[in-house]
């Protein structure tokens, strides 16, 4: 799956990091293809306050590359630091050009669509997102189903990583226009900084990409769930978003393709503390994530325990709303034409 990268993205090798890095001695090690034969490796390393590196090489080969990710404070459940260790079996120096042969850069600046429905057709979906304490503005956003959800919460989880500031969760209704989908952008922080291209339709796709083909745009995705972006560029209405259209004859399906209703907000240490959340994804271990969706299902249908979660939020729902309402106060766009232009 092709998509578009800021200009302020560039390339980084894997080993760039190495011409920088410290010489910490030799250590025995098995050449790559000779696992039976004990050669001596160089192991070479660089650190910062969150992350250690060490490769381990033989010459300029590399055999083994560590990366350990440090957190002095780590949210409740999860880890103080994750290992990913990669052991290279084989190893291949130099690029390989026929890997660019299908590249189409076309397709990477104007992104694919799913096959367009024979009519119009609107569909209606409650969706969940993980979002800064008071800030509900899903507007240029990510945003999954129960079961999607659940996969990030428990990647999130599982592997210790994620984002203090994200504190409450959210249950939407979101109406969007289905008649083309268009694909997913992946979306982070408030404001938000999208990677893709898309900027009208609905974006869509399985839950970490992990579906096929296009990543699941196009498809169920009912093993890994789904993820979905919304563009500021198609917003229609959203009352407790942080910007409104600067039209208000805009019909969902014709020159706008999404609008949300939030339905309730929970605080997340009432989901992943108080349920022990990380038990429920640690019951199904992998996609799909059943377990745990159920109960992120159940925290959000009633206000008490055992299963429920109390609502929250709705005071400074409405203050933000109050706001928003004074046009002078308020960022205003334009979604005509697929994209969004912003003015102060």
């Amino acid at each position: 799956r092709l998509g578009a990268v800021d200009s302020s993205y560039s390339y980084s090798g894997m080993f760039d990091w190495v011409a920088y890095s410290t010489f910490a001695g030799t250590a025995p090690c098995s050449p790559l293809n000779e696992t039976d034969v004990v050669a001596t490796c160089d192991v070479w390393t660089a650190s910062s306050p969150t992350v250690n590196l060490t490769l381990t090489a033989l010459g300029d080969v590399p055999v083994q590359y560590e990366i350990l990710e440090v957190s002095d404070d780590p949210p409740p459940g999860q880890p103080a630091s994750l290992n990913i260790t990669y052991v290279f079996l084989t190893f291949d120096q130099g690029d390989d050009p026929a890997l660019f042969d299908s590249f189409n850069e076309t397709e990477c600046f104007d992104p694919p669509a799913c096959p367009a429905e024979p009519a119009t057709l609107l569909k209606s979906e409650t969706l969940y997102i993980f979002h800064p304490v008071a800030n509900f503005d899903i507007a240029g956003q990510d945003i999954a189903d129960a079961l999607g959800d659940a996969f990030f919460v428990c990647e999130t989880l599982q592997t210790g990583q994620g984002d203090d500031d994200y504190e409450w969760i959210s249950q939407w209704v979101v109406d969007y226009d289905a008649t083309v989908i268009g694909q997913y952008a992946n979306c982070n922080g408030y404001p938000s900084n999208c990677v893709g291209a898309e900027t009208y339709r609905v974006g869509h796709e399985a839950a970490l990409g992990i579906g096929y083909p296009m990543a699941g745009q196009c498809a169920d995705n009912n093993l890994t769930g789904n993820w979905y972006s919304l563009p500021l560029g198609g917003l229609c209405a959203c009352d407790d978003c942080g910007v409104v259209p600067e039209y208000d004859d805009l019909v969902l399906g014709v020159n706008c393709t999404w609008s949300a209703t939030r339905v309730k907000t929970i605080n997340a240490s009432c989901l992943i503390t108080d349920h022990d959340y990380l038990g429920a994804c640690s019951a199904d271990g992998r996609a799909p994530f059943y377990t745990a969706s159920d109960a992120l299902v159940a925290a959000f249908e009633s206000d008490d325990a055992p299963a429920g979660c109390p609502r929250i939020g709705d005071d400074e729902a409405y203050a933000a709303l109050v706001r928003h309402k004074n046009r002078g106060d308020r960022p205003r766009f334009s979604s005509f034409g697929g994209g969004a232009a912003l003015d102060s």
